[in-house]
Formats: structure tokens, sequence, C-alpha cells
């Protein structure tokens, strides 16, 4: 069940992050697709927000800000998944942490290192429930919003590159035993974790250093992370970046886990029909 939060979470972000596109032209609205936003990075004494963006009230952006889906759905996802995943994910971390000098170090490690990359992400949801209850309205400021921003990525790839590493454990162990055996898998185990998170603590830079929240003068509201600019730098720098990361950190360790687990049923159903397990 831990296992297929950071994935339904993942899908609804995306839902929830289809991020609006605008362009500036010294405040003149330009039009793209039928959507029409002014961006304002220095005239900050009308609104006293900082720079904001202007939507069209039957824009798509503004559709969305107002719906059931950010404002009902996606809240109610966050925190049935807080209800169940944080006591489980707490659970885990507890009992583990006292077995750790059992002979399967290798397995707890990353076991642990599972756990905890979903509870950091889960807690990382209060403030994102709070924002979408509150009528997508980010009243923590802009260094929080770039910050749980990005914990909700990082976390969730990390989730998903160490459900991989524990698949590919249970293929050497089950498909190439003699190969396990000659590892040292408690040293390997532990590296890999570390390497995993320095690798996606540098994939998340980006996120942190462009402005993830932006005051909407129609709504009277501070949307965070939902209506970019992407039209603008370095935001269109963004796009071929997140979809290079989905695919190496979401889509690369699910083709990893179904070549893993077909490859074990593959080689338990061969030793069966060989007569070499009962």
């Amino acid at each position: 069940m831990a296992e297929l939060l950071p994935g339904l979470l993942l899908c609804l972000m995306a839902a929830q992050s289809s991020q609006e596109k605008g362009n500036s032209s010294n405040q003149t609205p330009r039009t793209f697709k039928s959507r029409t936003y002014t961006l304002n990075y220095t005239n900050q004494s009308l609104t006293g927000m900082g720079p904001y963006l202007h939507v069209e009230h039957d824009d798509p952006a503004t559709a969305f800000t107002t719906g059931v889906l950010s404002n009902w759905i996606i809240p109610s996802a966050y925190i049935l998944s807080m209800l169940l995943g944080i006591p489980s994910n707490a659970y885990i971390l507890t009992f583990l942490r006292v077995r750790i000098q059992d002979k399967s170090r290798s397995t707890i490690i990353l076991y642990l290192n599972l756990a905890l990359s979903d509870l950091l992400f889960l807690l990382s949801l209060a403030m994102r429930i709070h924002y979408h209850v509150n009528g997508n309205d980010w009243i923590f400021g802009e260094v929080s919003c770039r910050l749980i921003t990005a914990l909700f990525y990082g976390n969730v790839y990390c989730s998903s590159h160490t459900i991989a590493c524990i698949s590919i454990k249970r293929y050497l162990a089950v498909v190439k035993p003699f190969l396990y055996r000659r590892l040292a898998m408690t040293s390997l185990s532990m590296w890999t974790c570390i390497t995993v998170w320095l690798l996606f603590g540098v994939a998340i830079v980006p996120e942190l250093m462009v402005r993830q929240s932006y005051y909407i003068k129609e709504l009277g509201i501070v949307t965070c992370h939902d209506i970019l600019p992407l039209e603008e730098e370095p935001y269109s720098l963004l796009v071929p970046f997140r979809l290079g990361l989905v695919c190496i950190g979401f889509i690369v360790p699910f083709l990893v886990c179904i070549y893993a687990h077909v490859s074990v049923v593959y080689h338990l159903g061969n030793l069966v029909v060989t007569g070499n397990i009962s």
C-alpha cells in the first residue's frame, strides 16, 4: 500500500500542475492558444503581492483554480494518503530500526530509505492541503512554495528509484543467486540510497531557482506552482527538463520493476517445470 502512494499522488500532481503558458511585453497582453496573460516583475505597489499574472475569467487556468478537482478531489486524496501513509511509514521506521542488526541488513536499509522518503513526502502535503482548501491561495510565502514543490517531486522520484532498487535486489537473489552472494549487499544498498538522494537533490535545484508563486489579480489569490509563465525565460527551459526528469525518475524505474518481477516469475516458473523447486 505504501509503495502505491507516490505513484498515485504523482498522477494527481500531474493533473494539478497543468501549467498555463504566458508571456509579457511591456505589460501588453499577448495571446497564446486563446489564453491571455500579463506578467509584471517590477510593479509591486499595485497588489503588494509581488509579481502577478493576468488571466481571463473564461480561461482554463481559472476553471481549474476554482473547480472541484483542485478544491476537493486533490486535497481529499492528500488527506487520505496522509491518514494511511504517515502512521504506517512511522511504524515501519520504528520496526525496522530495531532490526538493523539482522542478517538482511541490505533489505532493511532499502526499506528504511523508502519509508523515510515516503514520510517526508507525506508530511510536505500538509501545506498543499491548506493551499487547496483555502481556495488555491498560498499564504506561506515564496520560499516555502519553492521548498514544498521541490520536496514533492524529489521525494516521489526517490521513492520510485528505491522501489526499483528493491526489485533489482529481488531479481538478483532469485535469478542470479551466485552473483548475489558475491556482492557486498549491505554496503551496496547504503551507497545506492546515498546516490539516489544526491542525484535528486541536484535534480530539484532548478525548481528552487525560479519563482513558483504568482498573484492572480482577477481571482485575488496567490497560486503556488499551478500557473507559471512557461513562455518566459527561464521557465521555458524547465519544460524539457521536467519531461526528462519524469522519464528518468518515474518511467525508467517503472520499467525496471516490470522487467525484474516478470523475470522472477518466469525463472520460478521454469524451476517448477524442471522439478528443481516444489
